[in-house]
């Protein structure tokens, strides 16, 4: 069986990669040799999981610089066989402008051997590309 870490925000939490994350990890535990772990946060909802294959882990906090060390000591401690990233251009979920924290956490994970994976969305949604130009 093989252990994914999928960090990401979930529904009903307010980006575009939510939705598309939750129906990539209800399409890898269907494959029958995926277990995921996804890490996410705390207004995330959990994923219910009647065979036990997904583990909802609301413990992301992108707002901190030391956070990157803090999960990657989680992430060891999971196990997993790769990490696997949704990462989009939203600031106030992964951290500085355009998510600099998770670029922190992505260099820790090789340096100590960990593969990973990144699919990087490159979609606005409207009340982000307003809170940028200032219009309603």
């Amino acid at each position: 069986m093989v252990r994914v870490a999928v960090i990401s925000t979930l529904p009903p939490q307010k980006t575009g990669e939510s939705p598309y994350t939750a129906r990539l990890i209800d399409s890898l535990v269907a494959t029958g040799e995926v277990q995921v772990l996804a890490i996410t946060g705390k207004e995330a909802d959990v994923i219910e999981s009647p065979d036990g294959k997904i583990q909802t882990l609301r413990i992301w906090n992108g707002r901190s610089l030391r956070y990157p060390f803090t999960l990657l000591k989680q992430i060891r401690k999971l196990q997993p066989d790769v990490v696997h990233v949704q990462f989009g251009p939203y600031g106030k979920v992964y951290g500085g402008f355009f998510g600099e924290v998770m670029l922190l956490l992505l260099i820790l994970l090789r340096l100590v051997g960990i593969r990973t994976t990144v699919t990087l969305h490159s979609t606005w949604m409207p009340q982000q590309v307003n809170s940028c130009t200032g219009k309603p």
